[in-house]
């Protein structure tokens, strides 16, 4: 499922796409999700830059909680009101309204 969102990259609201329609057929009906992922980011020669892995967790409408683990693990909440992000390096936390975030973007299409 995760591999499906971050394929899709930036989905844009001026003119649906194949690959917004393939995700709001797919989210049609889904009340919760829960998914592991990982994900590996190599150079142009093929060699391993970084790696990292994380879960995300999603409750309609708008509850999200992305755990993400790697080389600089974040750990993102949605209420539905309000989202936290928690940058572990920097133990910082940054909160906003969750009406701030693209409505369009893949991950906010889903919950």
């Amino acid at each position: 499922v995760m591999a499906i969102i971050l394929a899709i990259g930036n989905i844009h609201a001026q003119e649906p796409g194949p690959a917004r329609t393939r995700l709001e057929l797919f989210s049609e009906g889904l009340e919760s999700l829960h998914a592991w992922f990982s994900q590996t980011i190599t150079s142009q020669d093929g060699r391993v830059e970084s790696e990292g892995a994380g879960q995300v967790w999603l409750s309609r409408p708008a509850l999200f909680r992305w755990v993400y683990e790697g080389e600089f693990p974040e750990l993102i909440v949605a209420d539905g009101e309000r989202v936290w992000l928690y940058d572990e390096v920097l133990e910082q936390v940054t909160v906003k309204p969750q009406s701030d975030l693209v409505d369009d973007s893949p991950l906010m299409l889903l919950t």
